[in-house]
Order: C-alpha cells, then sequence, then structure tokens
C-alpha cells in the first residue's frame, strides 16, 4: 500500500501483531516520524481509530505525540507519530535479564508513575488503553531525564456508558481476569497491566512460556491469580511495595480502583522505600544504594543450598569496601520476605 507522498526515507520496522510500522521523514516539516497501519477493527465500535481525530487531540507529556492520520484506500488507518528513541521498558527489562542488573527501585516507581500519568490523561478523555505491555511503553531522551511515555495509542477504545470497552486482540498474559471472563475493559484494567510491568522492573518474572497455553488455560490461570508469582521480585523490594503489586494484579473487585488511587499508593510506598539496585551473580546477589556524604551501601548475600550469608559493606567516597558488622545466616524462605532481612538490610 503506498503511503502519502510526504513521507520520504521510509524504513520498515518490525510489525506489531495489529499493525505495519515504518520509520521516516515528512518532507513537509523536515520531521522524523514514526508511521504506523492499522485496521480499522469492523468488530470493535468504540476503536478510537473510529475517530482518528480525537486521538490527535490527546496531549501529554507522557502520552506519545499523534501529529496527525490519514485513511489509505485499503479503508485502514495511518497514524504520524513522534519518534521515540530512548527504547521501551521490554528493552529495559531484557538488558536487567541479560546483564543481572536492574534499575534501582526509584527509577523503576519513578518511570511508573510517568506511564501513570500518561493513562490519567489518557482515562481522563474517555479512553482505555487495554494494551500496556513493556513494548508500549517507550522511554523519551529529554534534556533533563528520560521520560516514561505511554506509546501505541491506535488500541485504545473509548468507553462505554458503563465504563467498559469490549473486544481483545491484545497480548495475552498482560490480559486482566476481568476480560478473560468476559466482562471487558475498563479503567482498572490498565492498571492491572502497569502493575505486572512494575514487577517486572523490579524483577519479577513473568513466564512468557504461557504465551504457549491454550486459551483456556490462560484463563483459569489469570482468574485464579496463579499466572504471575509476585515473590519472585527481587529482594530489595519492601512490604509496602509489593502490597502495591498486589493491589494491581488481582481481581478487579479489590483492585486499586483508578489510577490516582495508584499514583498515591506508589508515591507512598516510596516515601519509606531505600533506593537500592538489585544485581544477581553466580552464587548470590548484591543490593546497592548510594547514602550520604558519598557513602555507597552494599548487602553481599552469598547462597549455600538454602543457606544464605547476608554481609553488610560500606565505601566512603574514593574508599574500598569494609565490612560492617557481623553477617548474618537466613534460610532461602526468608530471603526479600522476613521482616529480619528487611531490617538488616535497611540499616
Amino acid at each position: 500500500m503506498p503511503l502519502p507522498p510526504k513521507f520520504s526515507n521510509l524504513q520498515p520496522l518490525t510489525p506489531g501483531r495489529n499493525a505495519k510500522v515504518f520509520k521516516g521523514v515528512n518532507s513537509f516539516v523536515g520531521r522524523e516520524v514514526f508511521l504506523k497501519i492499522y485496521p480499522v477493527p469492523s468488530d470493535d465500535s468504540q476503536s478510537a481509530l473510529r475517530e482518528p481525530q480525537l486521538l490527535c487531540q490527546l496531549e501529554h507529556q507522557n502520552l506519545v505525540k499523534i501529529f496527525g492520520a490519514d485513511a489509505l484506500n485499503d479503508g485502514s488507518i495511518l497514524l504520524e507519530m513522534e519518534l521515540v528513541s530512548g527504547g521501551s521498558f521490554q528493552e529495559v527489562i531484557d538488558g536487567a535479564i541479560k546483564s543481572g542488573t536492574w534499575p534501582s527501585a526509584h527509577e523503576c516507581i519513578r518511570l511508573t508513575l510517568e506511564a501513570a500519568a500518561g493513562l490519567s490523561h489518557l482515562h481522563s478523555r474517555g479512553y482505555v488503553h487495554r494494551d500496556i505491555k513493556p513494548a508500549n511503553l517507550v522511554i523519551r531522551n529529554a534534556s533533563t531525564r528520560h521520560q516514561g511515555v505511554v506509546a501505541d495509542l491506535g488500541l485504545a477504545s473509548r468507553l462505554n456508558q458503563s465504563g467498559r470497552a469490549f473486544v481483545s486482540q491484545h497480548a495475552r498474559l498482560y490480559r486482566p481476569p476481568e476480560v478473560w471472563s468476559g466482562a471487558g475493559y475498563s479503567a482498572s484494567s490498565d492498571i492491572y497491566q502497569l502493575g505486572i510491568v512494575l514487577f517486572q522492573l523490579l524483577g519479577g518474572a513473568l513466564d512468557y512460556s504461557h504465551s504457549n497455553l491454550s486459551d483456556e488455560e490462560l484463563k483459569a490461570r489469570a482468574i485464579a491469580g496463579t499466572l504471575i508469582d509476585l515473590d519472585s521480585v527481587g529482594p530489595h523490594v519492601e512490604e509496602g511495595l509489593r502490597r502495591v503489586l498486589r493491589g494491581c494484579v488481582c481481581p478487579e473487585v479489590s483492585r486499586l480502583p483508578s489510577v490516582s488511587d495508584f499514583v498515591v499508593a506508589l508515591n507512598a510506598a516510596k516515601v519509606n522505600h531505600f533506593d537500592w539496585q538489585y544485581t544477581l551473580r553466580p552464587g548470590g546477589f548484591d543490593l546497592e544504594r548510594p547514602g550520604d556524604s558519598g557513602s555507597v551501601f552494599r548487602v553481599e548475600v552469598a547462597a549455600d543450598g538454602r543457606k544464605h550469608t547476608a554481609r553488610r559493606r560500606k565505601r566512603r567516597a574514593g574508599g574500598e569496601f569494609r565490612t560492617n558488622g557481623d553477617p548474618q545466616v537466613f534460610h532461602q524462605r526468608d530471603i526479600g520476605r522476613c521482616r529480619r532481612f528487611r531490617q538488616f538490610i535497611n540499616w
């Protein structure tokens, strides 16, 4: 399908499940852009693609900018969007898995809060995203610091008078239990999906092999709440932050009901949460965080079977790490969970 002649230097990118994507230049204004071609779903009367001019009116620093829309000859919609070059949350997660080092706790929270701000604006306009996942959250390289941005707005849907949106062709592993049950999406469904993303940023393991399960098997696990093991997050994740995750990845009736509630809960958890960075290594892991006066605190944990020996070490600016206090031994089941371990690492 030929694209409008104003677009030049087109480079096809890896297509998604629902769209074709390109990188190119809008030669009229001399701007690099990201182009996405969506078929307008015939069975989804609330699809935002039916009124693309409304999508173009969405303006928020944490939403990808949509510059324009064109109807193509085959009936599909071409969206011209901001080219965000800082990578995606999926790349952050993949890089962490490969290197063994996850972003610091506060960085994970900050990026998630920024994505939540974009979702809040989307919800205030009567839309639900329906496809929040790490690949659809991107990072804008701003002048002061990187920003978390919600992308892939073409799959958004207008909520009906009952606050629901139906039909789903989106990532099955992130599909909320209420959607599997036939109740459709609500604003709370986006919170469920964003909670899974935060869980992954914090070192939680989402078993992608579950995507090979049948719909019935996935539905049963999602509804029973056994699809995600929230205890698999890093041992640096404190109980307040774990409660926020549980308040997202749960049945809709128990879930945080709005983005504003999610933001309040996440900010409250951050206040008393040390900014540990979690690094896996052979035979154990390290937790590290900066302190006052240029000091760095490190907890080194060596595993020997189910016995874990933890040592606290401190380094002042320009010096070597020195052991701080006696090592303590924890059982494997206590790492990241018991109060004694929490007290030990939060010195």
